[in-house]
């Protein structure tokens, strides 16, 4: 498990079928890649906290890497991506 995390917005749910969540690759410290995992294999899974409310969100899902114009597309000015579509959740 890597944290990751940005300005309000940085996580976003795809227009294209309201259940997939896309956000931007970080590269961080560069001790830790996804992208290299989600293509070894593809589950994945969410942790998203309300630091205001104390609500957890866990999801799971599919994972891919979007790249390029593919992520242009979705989210200007991030070459790349990462998808996730939920499979399945508690909140």
């Amino acid at each position: 498990m890597n944290q990751r995390g940005g300005r309000a917005g940085f996580l976003r749910v795809s227009p294209s079928d309201g259940r997939t969540i896309v956000l931007p690759d970080y590269s961080g410290n560069r001790f830790m890649t996804t992208l290299g995992n989600i293509e070894a294999t593809p589950l994945a899974s969410l942790t998203i906290v309300s630091f205001t409310s104390g609500d957890i969100l866990y999801l799971t899902g599919v994972a891919r890497t979007l790249i390029g114009k593919e992520a242009f597309d979705l989210m200007p000015r991030q070459s790349v991506l990462t998808a996730v579509q939920t499979t399945g959740f508690v909140f």
